[in-house]
């Protein structure tokens, strides 16, 4: 899943969670998830990024 996808993801599951009265405890857990995922993918494109400018041109 992309960056912005994951973003998306999270904007939808707020949108859905005000309109549909969910339970506050699911909601802090599905965002927590949701922000796991965003967090590792983002720290990993850091990485990629990273080794991307460490590596000497060809």
């Amino acid at each position: 899943m992309k960056l912005y996808e994951i973003s998306n993801e999270y904007l939808e599951y707020i949108r859905l969670a005000q309109e549909c009265a969910v339970p506050s405890d699911y909601i802090k857990d599905t965002l927590e998830s949701i922000s796991g995922d965003f967090d590792q993918k983002a720290d990993n494109i850091a990485c990629l990024i990273k080794n991307l400018k460490a590596e000497p041109r060809r």
